[in-house]
C-alpha cells in the first residue's frame, strides 16, 4: 500500500497544501473556470456535462425563492452563484483560496445582491464574514473532503448557527468512499500533474458528522448517488448529495 494512498485508517492532511494547490489551479486558469475546481483536465466536456447535470437535477429540490439567502460554502469561482441570484435573493460565497475569489468577484462585479469573503470554513459565523441576518440556504459543494475530522466538527456546529431556525436548507454534493475510507496525501495525480490531499469519507461517516444537524431539527429529505454510471470516471470514490430541510 502507497503511504500516499491510505484505505481505512484516519490520517489528517496538510491543509496548507491543500490551499497552495488551490492556489496554483486558481493562477493557471484555463477558459473553462469549471474545470479549476472539478478537476476534468484531461477531459474538459465531462465537467461542462457534469456541471449541467448536477444543477438541472438539483435545482427543483432546492425550494429557491426571491427572498432566499444563500451561504455558498466551498464556492470556488462562483460556479452556483448566477443559477441562484437569477431566481433572487441574495448570495454570500466563501472559499479559503484569496485566488478563486479574486476571479468569482470578477464574474459578478457589478452585482448588488452578491458579496464573496475569504475564510477557511471551520472559521465562518454571521460575525467572522460580517452578516447579521441569518440564512435560509447553506449550499456546501466538495468541501468535507479538505477537512481534516476535527474541522469538519467545528464547521458544521458553527455553521448551523448561521442558518434559520424555521424554513432552512442544506445541499450537499461530495464524493464519498464507495467501500471503506481513502485519504490521498500528497498523492501524485497525473491527470492533475500535481500532488493532490483529500479524505473520501464513506456515507454511513458523514452521515455521523450530520448528527448534529439532525438533532436540531434537520430532517434528510434527499440522499442519493449523483451521477450515472457513464458520468463517474473514478473506482473507488463517487458523488453523492443529501438535502436537509429543517421546517
Amino acid at each position: 500500500m502507497s503511504k500516499s494512498r491510505i484505505y481505512g485508517h484516519k490520517l489528517d492532511i496538510d491543509l496548507l497544501h491543500t490551499h497552495d494547490f488551490f492556489e496554483c489551479r486558481a493562477k493557471n486558469r484555463s477558459d473553462n473556470l469549471l474545470n479549476i475546481t472539478m478537476y476534468q483536465d484531461k477531459t474538459p466536456e465531462l465537467a461542462i456535462i457534469r456541471d449541467a447535470y448536477e444543477k438541472e437535477l438539483v435545482l427543483p429540490l432546492l425550494k429557491l425563492s426571491e427572498t432566499s439567502r444563500y451561504l455558498d460554502v466551498g464556492c470556488g469561482v462562483g460556479r452556483w452563484c448566477k443559477l441562484l441570484v437569477d431566481n433572487g435573493g441574495e448570495y454570500h460565497g466563501v472559499d479559503f483560496s484569496q485566488s478563486l475569489i479574486n476571479i468569482a468577484r470578477d464574474e459578478f462585479k457589478g452585482r448588488s445582491n452578491v458579496r464573496f469573503s475569504v475564510m477557511a470554513a471551520e472559521h465562518i459565523t454571521l460575525d467572522s464574514i460580517d452578516e447579521r441576518d441569518k440564512f435560509s440556504h447553506l449550499i456546501i459543494s466538495g468541501v468535507f473532503l479538505y477537512l481534516n475530522d476535527s474541522s469538519l466538527e467545528l464547521f458544521l456546529s458553527r455553521v448551523n448557527d448561521c442558518l434559520y431556525e424555521n424554513g432552512s436548507l442544506i445541499y450537499i454534493r461530495e464524493p464519498m468512499a464507495l467501500l471503506e475510507r481513502l485519504t490521498l496525501n500528497d498523492y501524485w495525480s497525473d491527470e492533475l500533474q500535481a500532488k493532490y490531499s483529500a479524505i473520501y469519507r464513506t456515507v454511513d461517516e458523514i452521515k455521523g458528522f450530520l448528527s448534529p444537524l439532525i438533532s436540531s431539527g434537520f430532517k434528510i429529505h434527499k440522499d442519493e448517488w449523483l451521477y450515472p454510471l457513464e458520468l463517474n470516471n473514478r473506482k473507488d470514490t463517487s458523488q453523492r448529495y443529501i438535502i436537509l430541510e429543517r421546517v
